[in-house]
């Protein structure tokens, strides 16, 4: 083909790209999940570890102690990013902090993770024991970092820095998703006056 047919197209005629749903856990369900023991302690720490530093899966499986460090009293975690190969420092929040188990050697692996598999079965049956009725999975411990982070008033730059995005446009889906949070909560106001 010579020329590109999808450039003779309009804006109007082209597809719009559906707008992007991301599932993220209120403050409620990640307090349930703390408040619930699971066999697997790892996975039950892992989890949480991520809810409150926003690391994705991979990073977290190939997390080693010598990643983690301290400077001027300042918790950090720096990893070489899997999904996109740049190195990230990120500030690790006291609570992120409470979630890790005792220190190893520094090449040792903080977590000791199953496959992906493995991991969601289980996190799918902790879910149960907490009296979730949602489908657990570690990106939505990513996605309820990002929320939280913009529910907290951090500015979408400084949020897509601590996300490890690139730019802030992966990080405004999350902005839209308070946003509709918001807009739903003063429907229920109104439905009360």
């Amino acid at each position: 083909i010579k020329n590109n047919p999808w450039k003779l197209l309009s804006a109007k005629e082209k597809i719009a790209r559906p707008e992007s749903k991301r599932e993220f856990l209120t403050l409620d369900e990640v307090r349930k999940l703390e408040d619930t023991p699971y066999i697997k302690e790892n996975i039950r720490r892992a989890f949480l570890f991520t809810c409150y530093c926003g690391l994705r899966v991979g990073d977290v499986t190939d997390l080693c102690w010598s990643d983690i460090s301290v400077n001027g009293g300042q918790h950090f975690v720096s990893v070489v990013m899997q999904k996109n190969s740049k190195p990230i420092s990120l500030p690790l929040p006291a609570k992120a902090l409470s979630w890790l188990p005792e220190r190893g050697e520094p090449e040792a692996s903080v977590f000791s993770l199953p496959s992906h598999t493995v991991l969601n079965k289980h996190l799918r049956k902790w879910a149960e024991l907490a009296g979730l009725d949602r489908h657990l999975h570690f990106h939505l411990s990513r996605h309820t970092y990002g929320t939280m982070l913009i529910t907290a008033g951090v500015d979408l730059y400084t949020a897509s820095k601590m996300m490890g995005h690139a730019d802030v446009r992966p990080t405004q889906v999350y902005a839209k998703i308070v946003d509709r949070k918001k807009e739903e909560a003063v429907s229920l106001i109104d439905k009360v006056f």
